[in-house]
């Protein structure tokens, strides 16, 4: 998810945990499409997501 961490554990030979990666998440400016739409969603989507987005944003916060 856009802004989110995501780490890698392991198990030891002692199946003890043992973290071998982090890293933070990006929101991407150009978009899922990277570009190739303009802007405009791949599919269709609800009128009802359509309204909720225009007043609220798509809530990246809560993914």
């Amino acid at each position: 998810a856009p802004g989110g961490i995501v780490q890698v554990w392991v198990r030891d030979e002692c199946h003890r945990p043992v973290k071998v990666a982090r890293a933070q998440a990006e929101v991407e400016p150009l978009g899922p499409s990277q570009g190739l739409t303009e802007g405009r969603y791949a599919y269709k989507i609800s009128e009802k997501s359509k309204r909720y987005i225009e007043r609220f944003g798509i809530p990246y916060g809560s993914w």
